[in-house]
């Protein structure tokens, strides 16, 4: 087991939020849609948004110049518009005042819209990643139409063929007669896709970089209670963000050297007006009132995500600096953004360790030679294999006899894929391996991957250091400990167990000294926890300066077969007009 040697992690200062967080970005653009490319994208991004980042393009990375950089990918866009009959279901209110579904037959124009986007911001000058994410989405416009449903033709007497054809026929006519119908659907639905371009960003950006909202004043106090109180900060945060219906007041202690924030109230709005700053106060409101009336600072935000967990300037003195070289088996079966999605994937696996930085550019790897700088230390390298669809995998499975007998039956969707990556990591002239099953599907422009559990048993366990160290104890009976605050590399969860022992050579039949289990989170790396057994060990360990080494509880979230992280797949950010994959899973 590695000793940890934490070092003062500082939140970012509460500076003034009128000064602007410069971020370049660069576009890889594909799509040749003039009015759905990158590049207009990016011109409504510069446009609409109003808030506390500026935007700088740039052609490539090496011309970067601002603290942050913003890569975006895109695949050609595809758009188009149908004319449609088809029996849906709805839900309406009966005379009794009670829900029921309905079946009707909707005519009218339905337009498709496809597109896949790829973001990775950079801190520019380490070339680390901070964050990755998917847009994509697969979206419908539908408008009714009387001119569909009298034009409609018959299938009376028709092959399917013909039928087809005769629907393709009136859609021609229609179209011609009726441009403005096609044209202004996918006039909305081109909107909608930057205006979804734009807020991701924002969302996303302003939860990378931005100092959190802060309480500054009262706005209401009733005898020795607050009831309102004004917050401050960048208009990016949406402070809503943050619950349902209350949002956390955090107040921040020191712990030893470290920052620990504890929810010492909730706010919600009681206001219409979107754009006021006053929240009312709900739980604590004489304790708000005396934190506010000394002073201590109380932001609003989220605990778990403070400090701000993969910014440099919040992680520790000794770092891994780790890059990922992926290879192919077969390229051609891969799109360029395919590639790009696959290397997003294996480096959100290792943000968020506060001694980890995943390089996003690695000169020894790029043979870039504008600097002779060797940015990683650590390289894992990826081979992907070519991708097996799933009639291939079940008929083999079937056996030759079985197969023969049955080649014409279908057995399985052939768009769904499975490839399966090969890791091998050199580390101390040892050399540890992984291999992991990927699946996906193929959409029209790229391959989407759906499922996938990135277990690296041996090259977690190489690297990733699943223990804590105990900074203080909290809580002492009678000479046993109670609670305790202890701090970690990876990010901390409510409810983890961890195992104390007094030698490093831990194996199965080493006896442990105490198990605790983490009560709250105080911040990212800092949580409170509470002693399950082994109180009396604790504590006599502590006052004798015993060395005490730590290992998570098998089955928890680091397990004796390492580190599982595992995608949420498609969450919707705002509505369900996009979705945002997201790599970089909350822990």
């Amino acid at each position: 087991m590695k000793n940890i040697y934490v070092v003062l992690l500082s939140l970012i200062t509460m500076g003034s939020y009128g000064q602007q967080y410069a971020v370049d970005v660069i576009l890889n653009k594909t799509s040749t849609d003039q009015s759905l490319n990158l590049d207009a994208l990016f011109d409504h991004l510069n446009t609409n948004y109003d808030g506390c980042l500026e935007f700088i393009r740039v052609d490539r990375f090496n011309n970067a110049q601002s603290p942050y950089t913003l890569e975006i990918w895109d695949t050609p866009f595809t758009i188009g518009t149908k004319i449609l009959r088809e029996t849906r279901i709805k839900e309406v209110v009966n005379k009794n005042n009670q829900k029921q579904e309905k079946r009707y037959v909707f005519n009218g124009f339905q337009t498709r819209t496809n597109y896949h986007l790829n973001f990775r911001l950079i801190e520019t000058q380490s070339r680390s990643v901070l964050d990755v994410f998917n847009l994509s989405g697969t979206f419908l416009l539908d408008e009714e139409s009387e001119i569909v449903q009298e034009s409609w033709p018959s299938a009376s007497g028709k092959s399917t063929i013909e039928y087809k054809k005769a629907i393709k026929e009136i859609e021609d006519i229609i179209f011609d007669e009726y441009p403005e119908v096609p044209d202004n659907l996918e006039s909305q639905a081109r909107d909608k896709i930057k205006s979804a371009f734009t807020n991701v960003i924002k969302i996303r950006l302003s939860h990378a970089l931005l100092p959190p909202l802060y309480v500054s004043e009262t706005a209401k106090v009733k005898g020795d209670k607050v009831k309102e109180v004004i917050y401050e900060g960048c208009n990016d945060i949406d402070v809503t963000g943050f619950g349902m219906f209350y949002y956390p007041f955090l107040s921040n202690k020191k712990v030893g050297d470290f920052d620990a924030y504890t929810q010492i109230s909730k706010g919600y709005v009681n206001s219409k007006d979107e754009t006021s700053k006053v929240l009312g106060v709900r739980k604590n409101e004489k304790e708000l009132l005396v934190a506010m009336n000394n002073n201590e600072e109380i932001i609003i935000a989220d605990v778990e995500n403070l400090p701000q967990r993969n910014l440099n300037a919040n992680k520790d003195e000794e770092l891994i600096d780790l890059s990922i070289l992926l290879t192919y088996e077969n390229s051609s079966a891969f799109t360029s953004f395919d590639k790009k999605s696959l290397l997003l994937l294996f480096q959100a696996h290792f943000l968020n360790y506060s001694n980890m930085r995943v390089i996003a550019y690695d000169t020894m790897i790029n043979n870039d030679s504008e600097t002779n700088e060797k940015i990683s230390n650590t390289i894992i390298n990826v081979h992907i294999s070519d991708m097996l669809d799933t009639k291939k995998i079940n008929k083999a499975k079937k056996g030759l006899s079985k197969f023969l007998k049955e080649e014409d039956k279908d057995l399985g969707n052939p768009r769904d894929r499975f490839m399966y990556a090969t890791l091998s990591l050199a580390l101390d002239d040892d050399i540890y391996e992984d291999k992991i099953e990927l699946q996906g599907f193929y959409t029209k422009n790229v391959l989407q991957i759906v499922s996938s559990t990135l277990n690296f048993e041996s090259i977690n366990q190489a690297i990733i250091d699943d223990s804590v160290v105990i900074i203080e104890t909290d809580k002492v009976e009678k000479d046993k400990v109670k609670t305790l605050y202890v701090r970690s590399f990876a990010p901390m969860q409510d409810g983890k167990k961890y195992k104390f022992y007094d030698t490093p050579n831990i194996g199965k039949k080493t006896k442990s000294l105490a198990e605790i289990k983490i009560k709250d989170v105080l911040s990212s790396y800092l949580g409170l926890a509470e002693v399950k057994d082994g109180d009396k060990n604790l504590y006599k360990a502590l006052n004798s300066d015993q060395d005490l080494y730590s290992k998570i509880n098998t089955g928890g979230f680091f397990g004796s077969d390492g580190f599982k992280n595992s995608f949420k797949g498609y969450i919707s950010v705002s509505k369900p007009d996009y979705r945002v994959y997201d790599y970089n899973r909350k822990r």
